[in-house]
């Protein structure tokens, strides 16, 4: 029986040629890859594979130089991102990531941690990433059974500590 590939659900293709991704050709090919390669999926066989314009990854990635290392330094910029902590005694390790990723209108960003300390609507995208964060790691340990309970737990508790901020930053009437 020939395997069927699909998409996640959820999948932001941030490829280019996205919408017009054939999931089946990809799989197939990842998986031709990764047979030759000796059963380890690696993705410097996956570009070098995708190289030959007859190979059916080639569309989906950026060739023309100028572009791919911009890109690439975008990437490395937030790398350098987040490797910047601070001391923290809040936190158990002693130490806190300086800057924290925020979804927001404008599409992605950072914010100090103090502002998100001390601002309801950013702790509250922050704890609502983190419930989405924790939704995939579920989604993608689902076969882990025994680790599942711990998992919804965390989810509860931030569902909860979000619940009690909204109610807590009601305006009195």
């Amino acid at each position: 029986m020939a395997i069927k590939y699909i998409f996640a659900e959820d999948a932001v293709l941030a490829i280019p040629n996205a919408k017009t991704a054939n999931p089946q050709k990809i799989g197939e090919s990842l998986e031709k890859i990764r047979v030759n390669a000796g059963g380890e999926l690696t993705p410097i066989d996956v570009v070098n594979a995708a190289r030959d314009p007859k190979n059916a990854l080639h569309a989906y990635f950026e060739w023309d130089d100028s572009v791919a290392a911009e890109s690439f330094r975008l990437s490395q910029a937030r790398g350098v991102i987040r490797l910047v902590r601070v001391a923290d005694d809040a936190s158990e390790s002693g130490t806190a990531r300086a800057f924290i990723s925020i979804s927001g209108e404008g599409g992605k960003s950072y914010r100090s941690l103090s502002d998100v300390k001390s601002n309801a609507n950013l702790r509250d995208a922050v704890l609502k990433a983190a419930e989405r964060d924790l939704g995939a790691f579920e989604a993608r340990y689902k076969e882990l059974s025994d680790v599942l309970p711990d998992i919804a737990a965390a989810k509860e508790k931030i569902r909860n500590r979000r619940r009690k901020a909204s109610i807590e930053n009601r305006p009195s009437v």
